[in-house]
């Protein structure tokens, strides 16, 4: 009962708790509207999105790694086309590194009322973003639908469609240049191998290759039905999903192979992210010869293709804490958040919207500081939801010892390598895996036995990123043993 009533008083004070421990509700716009949270961008070691809080204006927040949700400015401009109908893509910020390894900024569409709609950036310490840069002189706003439609980065440059043309803007030398004005319809643009792939109309792919600043085509997949919905570059090659034709590998070279066929796709998951990367394989949403959609599994080592039999529906896939977490439902329209870890069929992990027969809906799924920030539908309307699958493992930030022994990790902060100093009481079996601030795991060291007494395992981290990173230490059956947090320089 006293738990019941501190729910409530919480709520009441807008910071709501869920029914269901690890969830936390950002209220950002009080009421019944909603924020409808997306675009969600990790940039210096902070996750930033795009949300509402009063008339359908987008502003841009951020979320360190205590979990405070922080205002950083108004984007000034319609963040919707009318209502509640979203664009229909997964990037409108691109982080831009330079080629020293280094984060410049954070670019995105905005607009300042002066300008109309241009090209904006935010450097992580100012208290708003700026103009970058205008691709129409003057006061001529271009049209937002499609410079916001597509925007990925590849280092000092970032290509994005604007206006139906595919665009380059380059960093150093601040200026945009046409690279593409042929086709209509330009979406999926993706950075492979160099090289910059994208979708135009509905059914053709093309390539620029920027060396030789030209464009070729790579496929021709028939007619308006099947449309190219997404393309996502796992395990080295490039994956190309078609509507009406199926999931295509492509290796850069030759002609994309048919991995997977299916008949047809559900059209409501063009909003989010339909293709995810867990453990070395890859999953994906289609549907059967039943007419259902379903989760499936693709492994690009045997080529084998596996079907499950819950979880209908499955998008906005995302990795955290070693499990896959995505949408799906088990009766139409009923989506929450289901998880797989790997062996065990797919399952419910939370009910967002208990109770009622309204789905939580999440979308947007993006994991940061070991848990998973999404949009979802709540009592006040869709909102920023926060999930923890395991609340107070990682909050303190502070080492915790689980077992009979203690650990030393040093260098820490580091500029190469990490090494794991273990003085065990007695032998025991461990494994180390190290995870960057989304979840992502960048190194696993295959379980071993470590004798009694003083052991030490070394972590190379000279490839990796500067930021803040994760150790995790655990025993034959998953248990954790030990946390710490560990900082590259």
């Amino acid at each position: 009962m006293k738990k019941f009533f501190a729910v409530l008083l919480l709520f009441v004070a807008n910071l709501v708790m869920a029914q269901t421990e690890g969830t936390h509700v950002f209220d950002i716009w009080p009421g019944t509207k909603g924020s409808v949270p997306r675009y969600f961008t990790i940039f210096k070691n902070k996750l930033y999105l795009m949300a509402s809080d009063t008339n359908f204006v987008a502003n841009l927040y951020c979320i360190d790694a205590t979990g405070s949700l922080k205002k950083i400015s108004n984007v000034n401009g319609d963040m919707w086309q009318a209502g509640y109908s979203i664009i229909s893509d997964t990037r409108h910020m691109a982080d831009v590194w330079d080629d020293a390894g280094k984060e410049i900024a954070l670019y995105m569409p905005g607009n300042n009322g002066s300008t109309g709609w241009e090209l904006f950036k935010y450097d992580g310490v100012s208290s708003s973003q700026t103009l970058a840069y205008e691709f129409v002189p003057g006061s001529q706003s271009l049209d937002p639908y499609y410079l916001s439609k597509e925007f990925i980065a590849d280092n000092d440059k970032i290509y994005l469609s604007c206006n139906s043309m595919l665009y380059m803007y380059d960093i150093k030398l601040n200026k945009g240049f046409v690279i593409d004005s042929s086709v209509t319809g330009i979406k999926n643009i993706t950075i492979y191998k160099g090289k910059v792939y994208y979708s135009c109309g509905t059914d053709d792919v093309f390539c620029y290759d920027p060396y030789l600043a030209s464009v070729s085509s790579v496929a021709d997949y028939g007619n308006a039905t099947n449309d190219v919905q997404y393309m996502v570059v796992i395990q080295g090659n490039l994956y190309i999903g078609v509507i009406n034709k199926g999931l295509y590998q492509y290796n850069g070279t030759t002609a994309p192979v048919k991995v997977a066929d299916y008949s047809s796709y559900t059209t409501s998951m063009d909003k989010t992210w339909p293709i995810g990367e867990y453990n070395g394989r890859v999953y994906f949403s289609c549907n059967g010869t039943d007419g259902v959609c379903r989760l499936c599994e693709f492994d690009p080592v045997t080529k084998n293709v596996k079907k499950f039999s819950t979880g209908l529906n499955p998008s906005s896939f995302a990795v955290c804490d070693g499990k896959l977490y995505f949408s799906a439902c088990d009766a139409y329209p009923n989506y929450e958040l289901w998880s797989y870890n790997g062996i065990t069929n797919p399952k419910l992990e939370v009910e967002l919207m208990p109770g009622s027969n309204v789905g939580g809906e999440p979308f947007y799924i993006t994991s940061y500081n070991h848990a998973l920030y999404f949009d979802a539908q709540c009592s006040n309307g869709f909102e920023l939801i926060r999930y923890t699958p395991n609340p107070g493992l990682w909050s303190s930030g502070i080492s915790n010892v689980f077992f009979s022994g203690k650990v030393k990790v040093y260098p820490n902060p580091t500029v190469g390598s990490c090494n794991i100093q273990l003085s065990l009481e007695n032998a025991q079996s461990i494994q180390c895996d190290l995870f960057d601030v989304s979840g992502k795991m960048v190194y696993n060291s295959p379980q071993s036995d470590y004798p009694k007494g003083v052991s030490t395992i070394d972590i190379s981290m000279a490839n990796l990123q500067p930021g803040v990173y994760y150790l995790r230490l655990s025993d034959v059956a998953g248990k954790l043993l030990y946390a710490d947090k560990v900082l590259k320089h």
